[in-house]
């Protein structure tokens, strides 16, 4: 996906790097196990760039769902883990890492990010929740 459907937003690089994770191969009905690897790998660096998008000055709230996502990422390893787990892990870290977004976006006056607007741009040929 080209960046440019995030151009004028707050966050553009936060915002793409989550959607490309949400509307990622591992959701659909049947994930490889490279499809999982892929979700695993793009959520640490998701995670990374949140933590480095924190200013010592935010709120408590976002530092607590980032240290939550950080947990739940740790359990989402597809390499230790066992798939359905693995599943519902990258899940967790993405909804958690979904929050912390939406508070940055907050603290600066913005609405929260609507995942499903940017749908459209996104390969939705495997099965999807409508998330």
């Amino acid at each position: 996906m080209e960046r440019q459907f995030y151009d004028g937003l707050r966050y553009p690089d936060l915002r793409q790097a989550h959607d490309r994770i949400y509307f990622g191969p591992w959701r659909g009905s049947s994930p490889r196990f490279s499809d999982l690897q892929d979700a695993y790998r793009r959520l640490g660096g998701f995670l990374d760039a949140l933590e480095q998008t924190l200013a010592s000055d935010s709120s408590t709230r976002a530092k607590e769902c980032l240290a939550k996502a950080r947990e739940t990422h740790r359990r989402a390893n597809p390499e230790t883990t066992t798939d359905s787990t693995v599943f519902m892990a990258i899940n967790n870290t993405l909804s958690y890492g979904h929050r912390v977004l939406d508070i940055l976006l907050q603290e600066k006056g913005e609405p929260n990010h609507i995942t499903r607007d940017f749908a459209q741009y996104y390969d939705l040929t495997q099965d999807e929740d409508g998330g």
